[in-house]
Parts: C-alpha cells; structure tokens; sequence
C-alpha cells in the first residue's frame, strides 16, 4: 500500500517508547490561555510558526525519509511540482540539473508544505511538576494536566477528525535512531538539548477554512489545574476562588468525580514541612510568601561577629 505523502489518521503513533493512554501530561501556560481554554477553545501553531523560536524544528530526517524523495510515486511527485515555486520547477524539469539537485529540491517543497500543513500542540511526560517549565513558560501561570485518551475525547470528531499523538525522540543524529513510525514525521525529533522536556505531541492538519482556534470541550481535556509556585499563596488562592466562581469548575463531590481540580502548585523553593507550609500560606495575608519573622528565624548574633 503507498505511504501518502502527508499521514493523516486518528492513533497514538505505535512506537519503541509505547505511550499509554493513561499516560500524565502537563502544558505550562498563560492564565489567559487557561481562560480561552476554559472557554473551549485553543490555538495551535504550525511548525513554520515554531520554526520562528527554533530554526531546527521539525528539520531532522530519518533515512528513509530522505531515500523516499529519491524515488516518489508518481501521484507525490505531481502533487510537489503543483505546490513548488516557479525556480523550483525550473530546476526539477532541467535537463542538465543534477539528479540530487533535483532531489534535495522536491524535499526543499515537501519541507515547507509540511510546516504550513501541519500545527502541533506539545506536552510534557511526567508524574510531577517541572520546576525547569515552570520557570521557563508559566512563571506567573498556570499548569493543566491531562491524558491522551482525554485529548482524544475533547474535540469534536465533525470538526477535528484526524490527529496522531507520540513523545518526541531526542537525538543529534535521526540517521542512527529512527524507528519506522519516524517516516515521513520530522516533527517527532528534537536536539537533545531539550531532552529536559520529555515532550508528547498532538499533531493535527491545519483546518483548511483558515480558523487558528480548535474547539474542544475543557472539562473532557483536563482533570488538574495548577497556578503556579512562583504566585504568593493567598494570591493563588484567589485564582483559584474566581475561577470557581466564573467557570462553575473545582467543586469536587462524590456526584461528579471528573471535576477539573484547581489548586496552588505543589512545587515549592523553600525547605519547609507540608503541614507548616499549609497553615502559613494559607491564612498569609500580606501576598509575600515564605518571607518574613514568622518564617525564618534570626540568625545568631555570631554569624555576623569577625572577632
């Protein structure tokens, strides 16, 4: 059977590092994100637009990736020439152009229809939190936790009726570690580098009607919801009041056990025991969290003494 040119089927991509459905995923992001989400809709950026944070999104290639331009099916060939720009087709059609000139040309045109073909939305493999991304993308944020069966169930088939789902393979050279899920996938290698974000993506087809915003239904997406540690505790608390207020989310009971969870985050920069950390953050008034008398205690007076 011919492999299409551009996959297109609803799975979780078999591969060597199976990713269960019940698998934990994280995305650190904005509160205004978070808010669009809740509002059921969200906003997926095409490899072109994450090639404008890194230049090598999506440019590594697996072996047989490359061999496959070398010998197209008639149908991808003619689909490429349709799609290349006018000094491509002069190259591709020369008589005296060399053969892999001509190959590297229609892997040039497939490259940069993929990137405004295909949008990805990316999360982070893991049982805890990421003080590494909370750093990096949600510092005054949030975090929402999720499954991939979750995601499969959260958009409307009619609207949204193809996706696949995989962890990135983190490698420096797609030529020694490749597995044939990586065929005609670019997008499912990253530099090691960032092997710190144990990235899953969703890779979806661009909606053809030219709408930057999927729709999806929040309460089927997310079970969690994290604000923050780097938010002073009462503040978060306030988040998280307003957002049960607005959103009519977080009022877990027995009657409805799929309730999103909305609660500070659990990471925290200062030693101190859960009970303590509770009761003082909790009734902490001021907004300025873990400062103060009442939580550290002065130091002797001989750490200051020379003599």
């Amino acid at each position: 059977m011919k492999t299409p040119i551009f996959d297109n089927s609803i799975r979780t991509v078999p591969n060597s590092d199976e990713l269960p459905d019940d698998a934990e995923l994280w995305r650190y992001m904005r509160l205004s994100a978070l808010l669009m989400l809740l509002r059921g809709k969200v906003f997926i950026p095409t490899i072109e637009e994450l090639r404008s944070v890194d230049p090598f999104e999506a440019k590594m290639r697996c072996l047989k990736t490359h061999a496959h331009f070398g010998n197209l099916p008639k149908d991808d060939h003619e689909w490429l020439m349709v799609h290349a720009q006018d000094y491509e087709r002069k190259i591709i059609e020369h008589p005296d152009a060399e053969v892999r000139q001509k190959v590297e040309t229609l892997r040039c045109v497939w490259d940069r229809e993929l990137a405004r073909r295909r949008t990805i939305w990316c999360w982070h493999n893991a049982s805890i939190e990421s003080m590494a991304l909370w750093n990096i993308y949600a510092k005054e944020g949030v975090a929402v936790k999720t499954t991939p069966a979750r995601i499969k169930k959260a958009f409307d088939p009619y609207l949204v009726d193809t996706a696949l789902i995989a962890p990135v393979s983190y490698t420096d050279d797609p030529t020694q570690k490749s597995g044939d899920h990586h065929f005609m996938r670019p997008y499912l290698f990253k530099r090691r580098c960032y092997h710190h974000e144990r990235e899953v993506r969703v890779i979806f087809p661009r909606i053809p009607s030219g709408n930057r915003l999927l729709p999806l239904n929040a309460k089927t997406l997310v079970s969690e919801v994290r604000i923050s540690p780097f938010i002073p505790r009462s503040e978060a608390i306030e988040i998280r009041q307003s957002l049960m207020h607005a959103y009519r989310i977080g009022n877990i009971s027995d009657e409805n056990e799929d309730e999103i969870q909305i609660f500070p985050s659990d990471a925290t920069t200062v030693y101190m025991s859960p009970a303590d950390c509770f009761e003082k953050n909790q009734s902490e008034p001021t907004g300025i969290t873990c400062f103060g008398s009442n939580d550290i205690p002065f130091v002797a007076c001989g750490d200051f003494r020379f003599d």
